[in-house]
């Protein structure tokens, strides 16, 4: 890195790249070679599994006739596949959009995916973001023209061309039936993703969040932005409950593995359940409550009486699981009664902040959990037979996939090829340094887990590392801290001064001479700080602008 690249680069929106630049040249002369040289794995994960190196995942599948073919949709950074029950993991590049909500396979034709993702930045001709399918497992996909909403449909008209889906559901009645839910209402197809048509409900073409099939194939059921919404697959006519009906918002469905009309959602931060007359009432208690993403999942079990006791497991910041019994009202108990069984995250070697959850295809009843994703990518069960894998202990993959978030960058200039600084802080995966960034496999410390802003080295001086995290210990929102080399000694530092440190990134360094810093910060007591001496003790910051500065 030299220092006409110093300094920190914000908001990269999937993977870690590297770019060999011939200084001087034009830019599109600069860049002779890109190269991931993404962390495989956290060595931060024995101390604390919310040092991570995935990336957030949002949905999972599993191959119904292989249980160690698994597709995993990131929130930065594409679809990625294992064949090895999620111990290495391959980014599917033929997947153009990185920005990825919900994969599915195809139970008749496992080699035929579905993805939906956001809209991907291109003009509107080349955008390919929405619904992708692919025929040969995941190696190439292709966007169908008839997958883009029709004019006039969506009732946010900009959702005409930055195309975005959600989530997908299979007809298990006839796989050739596809369902998608979209930013404009819902989309399926009925020859297995060649062809797609859309269908609003009376509300318009609003976003739905999630989708589900039910077990006979006669109806869909839709929730989103307009709220819960049901489809006749037949008539193609749409209902709602007259009476309890689910706010609208981001929400996850489920259903009774043994009763079609025993329905489970979350939205927002709730949980409901619907009997079958579809009137939804709030059920069960939100343990930890934080609404990124929650799902519900439910899992049949083989405990007596048969053919009624099922698992309903439950994700928002960690994972929980209830047993239910489709013979009560409600299933599943209410409030905290009976009691959620976990958390299984955090303390059983999982990353809080759930995104999904995925059983063994196999074993009908009492299937194992075998993966989960969460805000740090994916996490396989080490206990791998009933009774003890569904109180799952999870382990990180050899090779994550590679979909990082990363904030901000920085790096000090060595001399050689190889012996680089370079450091970066992500979204929920912490802070990553590495002292020899232009190896093939650079050797990465993951320091420190959670949000991590920016991270800088001082290019004139000794390699001093400075870096800000957000949400763990001590009261703070946000702190600084000041090490060495690839986070060797130091500690906290002092804040400017009346700077109120909360979660709104970017914190920004830039290192413009030996011991000399330029801190950006937001919000209200926020501005541009200045220090000339980075290890006094301690450090004077001085605001600039202070008097004139912005007001937000």
């Amino acid at each position: 890195m030299t220092r006409a690249t110093r300094g920190s680069l914000s908001a990269l929106p999937c993977l870690l790249l590297v770019a060999a630049l011939l200084v001087g040249a034009p830019l599109d002369a600069q860049i002779t070679e890109i190269v991931d040289i993404s962390p495989d794995n956290s060595d931060h994960d024995p101390i604390d599994p919310d040092g991570a190196t995935g990336g957030r995942v949002t949905g999972i599948v599993v191959d119904p006739t292989d249980g160690s073919v698994l597709y995993a949709a990131s929130e930065w950074g594409g679809i990625y596949k294992t064949v090895d029950a999620g111990l290495t993991w391959q980014k599917l590049d033929g997947h153009r959009p990185t920005a990825t909500w919900d994969v599915a396979i195809d139970p008749s034709n496992t080699d035929r995916v579905y993805a939906t993702s956001f809209y991907d930045g291109r003009e509107t001709s080349q955008s390919q973001s929405g619904i992708n399918v692919s025929t040969d497992g995941g190696a190439t996909w292709t966007h169908p023209a008839s997958a883009n909403p029709p004019g006039g449909l969506c009732i946010n008209p900009a959702d005409e061309t930055e195309r975005t889906a959600f989530g997908i559901s299979i007809d298990p009645t006839n796989n050739a039936n596809v369902y998608v839910g979209t930013s404009c209402g819902l989309a399926f197809s009925t020859d297995s993703g060649a062809t797609w048509s859309y269908e609003a409900p009376p509300a318009g073409g609003d976003r739905m969040w999630d989708v589900m099939v039910s077990a006979d194939g006669s109806f869909v059921d839709t929730c989103g932005d307009s709220g819960h919404w049901v489809m006749d697959t037949t008539t193609m006519d749409w209902s709602q409950s007259p009476t309890q009906q689910l706010p609208s918002g981001r929400c996850s469905l489920a259903a009774s593995p043994y009763d079609q009309g025993n329905r489970f959602a979350v939205v927002s931060t709730t949980i409901y359940e619907a009997n079958s007359a579809g009137e939804w009432t709030e059920t069960r208690d939100n343990p930890t409550p934080q609404g990124r993403i929650p799902f519900v999942a439910t899992n049949p079990r083989s405990t007596a009486p048969a053919g009624d006791i099922f698992d309903l497991w439950f994700g928002d910041v960690s994972l929980f699981q209830v047993a239910c019994d489709r013979t009560n009202t409600p299933s599943c108990g209410t409030g905290n009664s009976p009691p959620w069984n976990g958390p299984y995250t955090r303390d059983v070697g999982g990353h809080d902040d759930m995104g999904d959850i995925a059983f063994d295809p196999l074993a009908g009843n009492d299937a194992c959990p075998i993966l989960m994703s969460s805000d740090g990518g994916v996490y396989w069960n080490t206990e791998t037979t009933s009774p003890d894998c569904h109180s799952p202990e999870w382990e990180q993959p050899d090779v994550t996939p590679h979909g990082l978030w990363p904030f901000g960058m920085g790096g000090s200039d060595r001399p050689g090829a190889v012996a680089e600084d370079l450091y970066f802080g992500n979204q929920d995966n912490g802070i990553f340094g590495t002292l020899d960034a232009g190896a093939a496999k650079p050797d990465w410390d993951n320091e420190i887990c959670c949000d991590g802003f920016d991270a800088g080295a001082d290019d004139f001086d000794d390699g001093t590392v400075l870096y800000s995290v957000c949400c763990f210990g001590g009261g703070k929102p946000t702190r600084y801290f000041l090490t060495g080399p690839k986070f060797a000694g130091g500690g906290e530092i002092n804040y400017p001064p009346g700077l109120q440190p909360s979660f709104k990134f970017p914190d920004s360094y830039f290192n413009f001479e030996d011991q000399k810093w330029v801190l950006i910060t937001r919000g209200a007591s926020g501005g541009v700080f200045v220090t000339h001496n980075i290890d006094e003790q301690p450090i004077e910051w001085i605001e600039l602008g202070a008097a004139t500065k912005p007001p937000t």
